[in-house]
């Protein structure tokens, strides 16, 4: 029985129109005989709802096949999500008389708690019912974001003012070849993540770039960039100089503390000075395979332009860290950092993180408001 993630019914709840979106990272193991996967638990949050009650933590369970529906449900409905492909009108019914949330691949689902209620239902199109796999990104998606095409879209979600400014800027910020800039931001309109306006581009799908950008980055261009990963005492780092910048956990101190994970980015490291130095001076120890500490190359150049403004926009999240005055990375690679741990409480604090990111989009002067989480 095939494990499915929630980033794969995040793809399905956007073909289908549900504005339901999954944050958190599958936790359960699932043996051939079992009639169901324990998913573990993420947040359920409702897309353009405007609540303070409009997430709530759920424990996902997937049937792939409902024959056993009945016989291994679980008797406390309050936080249980039941995912299936296909969920007939009978059993849906059955499922909402109990209390249960749930969602399928044709379009129908219900959640329901104090402040939300959503209820959608009679959709029975196999059009968008198609299997979910296992996450493997299509031709066009591991096309969009190789190692090197990937510094571009990361380079437009820290600093989307640069979307008007001349490609050789943009190719700069984002440390590539001017024919790698020309040739992603081509490939961003083509999806429909930009769009070509007269003076330069304009963001239109910033949410779905984030998520899309985000998740591939820990197996795509993070790992080209890394140039070790072990354990260490992190106290140590205290009364280290700044040799580049923090990201994960150890960068927001303020919203999570007590985590032994570090994500840390040096600059021009091209013959591993840095890195080494940072070995040295924390006494870590390399493990390749379960290292909580990861040192990598960093891959973005802020632009004198919009340096200042930039900086501004991080203040908010600026406060000092377990690594005392370093500077914290870009937060759309802090996000990705805090999703690639696998922790549900990091990808609590991640939701917060793509808060602030729609906050200083929303607000940026270079880019229309509104634009940057259009659908």
């Amino acid at each position: 029985m095939p494990i499915v993630t929630f980033e794969d019914w995040n793809e399905s709840f956007l073909q289908t129109g549900l504005p339901f979106e999954l944050l958190g990272q599958v936790q359960g193991k699932t043996l051939e005989d079992e009639p169901f996967a324990d998913m573990g638990e993420a947040k359920l949050r409702i897309k353009n709802f405007e609540s303070v009650n409009a997430s709530k933590i759920v424990h996902a369970l997937y049937f792939p096949n409902l024959k056993y529906l009945r016989f291994t449900l679980p008797q406390s409905v309050d936080k249980f999500f039941i995912l299936s492909p296909s969920i007939p009108p009978r059993v849906a019914e059955l499922l909402r008389e109990q209390g249960f949330m749930f969602a399928d691949q044709r379009g129908n689902g219900f959640a329901s708690w104090p402040g939300v209620h959503i209820d959608v239902r009679g959709k029975t199109s196999t059009d968008s019912s198609k299997k979910i796999k296992r996450r493997t990104p299509d031709r066009r998606t591991a096309s969009l974001f190789t190692p090197r095409r990937a510094q571009v879209s990361g380079a437009l979600l820290a600093q989307p003012a640069i979307l008007r400014s001349p490609i050789r800027e943009i190719a700069d910020s984002a440390s590539v070849s001017v024919g790698t800039a020309i040739q992603t931001l081509e490939l961003l309109t083509e999806a429909g993540y930009l769009r070509k306006i007269e003076s330069g581009y304009r963001l239109m799908k910033g949410d779905a770039l984030l998520d899309s950008w985000a998740h591939a980055y820990p197996t795509g261009l993070g790992v080209s960039q890394q140039t070790f990963r072990g354990n260490g005492d992190l106290n140590r780092f205290k009364n280290i100089e700044p040799l580049g910048w923090i990201s994960g956990e150890q960068a927001v101190p303020k919203l999570i503390s007590g985590g032994n994970t570090a994500h840390i980015y040096v600059n021009d490291d091209s013959d591993d000075k840095a890195t080494n130095k940072i070995i040295q001076q924390g006494r870590l120890r390399r493990d390749d395979t379960e290292g909580q500490v990861l040192v990598r190359r960093a891959f973005w150049r802020q632009s004198k332009k919009h340096n200042e403004s930039y900086h501004k926009r991080n203040l908010s999240l600026a406060f000092p860290t377990p690594f005392n005055m370093w500077p914290i990375a870009p937060l759309p690679v802090i996000y990705a950092d805090l999703l690639s741990v696998g922790d549900p409480r990091l990808s609590e604090v991640a939701y917060i993180i793509k808060t602030q990111i729609q906050e200083y989009t929303d607000h940026d002067e270079f880019t229309e408001r509104g634009h940057y989480f259009s659908s």
